[in-house]
């Protein structure tokens, strides 16, 4: 077992199976739900959003100071993904602070350094105990939870995998589109 922030190749790493939130899934790969959506929020202190504004809208985040994340030591800044009626934004957002980890984060978002995007369920207790305020909600987004498998490490071929694993009771598999592009890492 392997824990780690960035995306790993797991078919490179010899690995049996991995897990993925949203839609990152690589061709020849089948996706099975393992837990409810997770959706992702962004947060900023009471403090620093009496100072510096509420933003209504996404390009607003321009005028803030943002908590970036980068998922590997060398990978690119996670871009925040917004969704409401139709109208979709991946956002890359500037600030002076980067981590690769939500726990820096969410201290930094508590001492008013600026607004950060993460998982509600690791800001919740914050956000009940007054720590943290939900900025842009109505643009909030739910990503699926997804264990992924290497298409050729269940049985044999594509369809065949498909059908043992729906046969199993897993209704819920969805494959990758072999031309996958995510435009959060561009």
């Amino acid at each position: 077992m392997s824990q780690q922030n960035g995306f790993v190749d797991i078919v490179e790493g010899n690995f049996d199976a991995g897990v993925r939130i949203g839609d990152d899934i690589l061709k020849d790969m089948v996706a099975v739900r393992i837990a409810p959506d997770i959706r992702f929020v962004v947060i900023g202190s009471s403090t620093y959003l009496a100072e510096r504004g509420l933003p209504l809208h996404p390009s607003q985040l321009e005028k803030h100071d943002c908590i970036n994340i980068r998922l590997s030591p060398t990978g690119p800044l996670y871009g925040w993904e917004f969704v409401r009626q139709g109208e979709n934004i991946v956002k890359k957002v500037d600030g002076q602070l980067t981590f690769s980890s939500i726990y820096p984060m969410l201290h930094a978002v508590k001492d008013g350094y600026g607004l950060a995007y993460l998982p509600e369920s690791s800001a919740l207790a914050g956000i009940e105990a007054g720590h943290y305020c939900r900025v842009l909600e109505d643009w909030s987004e739910a990503f699926p939870a997804d264990m992924i498998i290497p298409i050729m490490s269940i049985t044999g071929s594509g369809k065949d995998n498909t059908d043992t694993l729906h046969e199993k009771g897993k209704s819920n598999i969805t494959c990758c589109a072999p031309d996958f592009k995510n435009e959060r890492f561009t």
